[in-house]
């Protein structure tokens, strides 16, 4: 409600939407964990810590504004995608009386010729030149439906990105017509930046679940020569990069940490997922597994600047896919021995410090499970689409299936398919990433052991292990995703 108030009192004025008009063809900003770290502490008059300076609450929101625009472009896109989709092939123009009841398909087109055009999409084309691949009345009306549904929720999406890239502008526009002169926000604006961002960040809280229904719906429908799975990835950096700059706006310190103790971090992440697993597996009356961290070069009191939240995420996910696979062999262990006792194996934690071949130096972290690793040997040799978002679903959450079977929301331990896919795409904005692999028996026995047993880091048998690459170069060259930027 402040902003909607200050954006009444304050509009747009004719020169601030010209100046609006002529930024939006600019460049969206290269940050660094460096740069936003000094932007945070360049709001802040250090001579008096209650007086915020508009010049670098301004780059925020001129920022923001830009990659909220690239994100509509994307979503545009899309929908233009599935509206030439539902327009041709004259799937609209087909009638029950022309449908064939043996076949499903409309009799007068069976031995019509058929130009391809760049027009007509994929699955039309496909479906002329090969009969064993045609579509009965009721696959045609499912897929419809499914575009028309798709169609709609981007639209909608749409309009929230147009809605919210105004709040945004309003904002911008106000601080370079105002605040040149005098660089000081007063207590409203000082109100009116925390509103904006606010807004800004809760009205994106669902954009990735409404991305992943539209994902897991039409994707069956995909035409494989269009980049439709890079401009949904395209979004998702966008909207993770104004994300990030929100919660950086509002939060006191900003959203990098510096000399911040890992191994705290990975403590906290630990907790969680145990809890999680325990929750998701309590009908088997055990703990979760024993997590164990181990090391070769880093201590204990070793500090690094990250952004935690991020981590914590990522390091969530990673254990509770392993956290998972290890349950899974302790139950089949159980029902081959018939016996209750057998505990989950151990999973292991390895945190290393090196260089490549650049000699840029990375921290890496790495989730070792003991859950026998990739039993498809295709997949064990390409585990990148496992990073696709929402490649392994084929139906979406549903809130009302869950609410009439009692749940409160859905298994902690499953979710829409998005995590492997966030989880990369986080440690990617500033130059790391994340990796999974299989890994045969090996031994840990010359790492040192921070948390957990000692003794049992003896020996790991078959399983995989989740990598975590964080570049520790703080002003590396690699930008917080501009998708438009081509440097």
């Amino acid at each position: 409600m402040a902003s909607a108030a200050a954006a009444a009192i304050l509009p747009i004025t004719e020169t601030a939407a010209t100046r609006m008009t002529a930024g939006a063809a600019g460049k969206i900003v290269r940050w660094t964990k460096n740069s936003l770290a000094r932007n945070k502490q360049a709001m802040i008059d250090p001579s008096n810590f209650s007086r915020v300076l508009a010049p670098p609450v301004l780059d925020l929101a001129r920022d923001v504004s830009l990659r909220l625009q690239d994100q509509r472009s994307q979503v545009e896109k899309l929908q233009d995608y599935v509206t030439k989709s539902l327009e041709g092939g004259s799937l609209g123009s087909v009638s029950q009386e022309n449908i064939d009841p043996n076949v499903g398909t409309p009799t007068a087109e069976k031995n019509k010729k058929v130009i391809a055009t760049s027009s007509q999409p994929y699955w039309w084309n496909q479906l002329q030149k090969e009969e064993k691949t045609m579509m009965t009345s009721e696959e045609r009306q499912k897929r419809r439906q499914a575009l028309e549904k798709a169609r709609q929720n981007l639209h909608n999406l749409n309009k929230l990105h147009e809605n919210t890239q105004e709040i945004a502008e309003t904002f911008w526009a106000h601080l370079e017509t105002n605040k040149m002169e005098n660089p000081v926000l007063d207590k409203r604006e000082q109100k009116w930046l925390k509103a904006t961002f606010r807004q800004i960040r809760d009205r994106h809280a669902l954009t990735v679940e409404d991305l992943a229904e539209f994902a897991i719906t039409t994707r069956p429908y995909w035409d494989p020569a269009l980049p439709l799975d890079d401009t949904v990835m395209d979004f998702l950096r966008g909207r993770m990069g104004v994300q990030l700059l929100c919660e950086h706006a509002l939060s006191p310190k900003g959203m990098i940490y510096k000399d911040c103790h890992l191994l705290s971090v990975l403590e906290d992440a630990t907790n969680e997922a145990q809890l999680l697993c325990e929750s998701h597996y309590s009908h088997l009356v055990t703990a979760a597994p024993e997590v164990v961290i181990v090391t070769q070069t880093i201590d204990r009191s070793d500090e690094f600047t990250i952004v935690q939240p991020w981590i914590h995420y990522v390091l969530v996910e990673l254990l509770k896919n392993a956290m998972a696979v290890s349950m899974e062999r302790m139950t089949k262990e159980m029902e081959a021995s018939s016996c209750s006792n057998v505990l989950p194996p151990t999973i292991f934690i390895a945190i290393d410090d090196h260089h490549d071949e650049e000699d840029k130096s990375y921290l890496s972290i790495d989730v070792l499970d003991q859950g026998g690793g990739f039993k498809n040997p295709d997949l064990a040799q390409n585990t990148d689409i496992l990073f696709d978002f929402v490649r392994t679903k084929k139906t979406m959450w549903d809130r009302l299936d869950d609410q009439q079977t009692y749940a409160e929301t859905r298994s902690p331990m499953q979710g829409l398919g998005v995590g492997l896919c966030l989880s990369r795409l986080m440690m990617q904005h500033f130059g790391g990433t994340v990796e999974l692999a299989s890994h045969p028996p090996l031994s840990l026995r010359k790492k040192q052991s921070l948390i957990g047993d000692s003794s049992v880091v003896d020996s790991l048998e078959a399983g995989c292990i989740a990598s975590i690459k964080l570049l520790k170069d703080l002003d590396h060259k690699e930008p917080l995703y501009a998708s438009d930027d081509d440097e």
